[in-house]
């Protein structure tokens, strides 16, 4: 995977590729937004699956997930990392459904997207939001198995800020939308 180094910013950077980058509107999940808008955006993405930022301590791997799915592609890239015995940040665009009780996350998208015909989240990938095909099923069980690198998920879509761990020991973040000047500063320590 690619790993692009900023001239402003002076350090890597990854560029996550999700569905309002190149579809939105009427074009949203059109042959025209997967034909001629998507293509536009390879030269910073490539369109890769997955991208893989690896350090000394830490990876860093981007799943792209634009589709409410993880495809095989990502699952083997993902399974690739987990025998570096690292921890791992993971950096998703549609966040996990909480497997613990306690959490708000699918009561607060429901609130604010509206449930779907099943009454489930139409914004989270999980048993009661975007149901997971096999590949996702599987890239689920890996990241949030007792055993699993990964310690910090990071994520997006749902257009507002929340906190919330998706197992009692991976905490998940999510940012609010960036052209509301929303950010979060993630600091990491050993």
């Amino acid at each position: 995977m690619r790993r692009r180094k900023s001239a402003k910013a002076r350090c890597s950077v990854l560029y996550s590729l999700e569905n309002h980058d190149f579809q939105y509107g009427d074009e949203y999940f059109s042959e025209t937004a997967f034909t001629e808008y998507l293509p536009r955006l390879y030269e910073i993405t490539s369109a890769d699956s997955y991208q893989i930022l690896e350090y000394d301590d830490l990876i860093i791997f981007t799943a792209n997930d634009k589709n409410n799915q993880i495809s095989k592609e990502t699952l083997a890239g993902f399974k690739s990392i987990l025998s570096k015995e690292k921890p791992v940040v993971l950096v998703l665009h549609v966040p996990l459904e909480p497997l613990i009780e306690n959490t708000t996350l699918l009561e607060d998208t429901i609130n604010v997207w509206g449930p779907s015909d099943k009454g489930n989240s139409r914004v989270i990938i999980g048993e009661h939001g975007c149901k997971p095909k096999k590949p996702t099923k599987e890239f689920i069980k890996l990241v949030t198995a007792e055993d699993s690198p990964v310690k910090l998920i990071l994520g997006g879509h749902i257009h507002f800020y929340h906190k919330d761990y998706v197992t009692d020991n991976i905490p998940q973040l999510i940012t609010g939308t960036a052209f509301q000047k929303n950010a979060v500063f993630v600091q990491l320590k050993p």
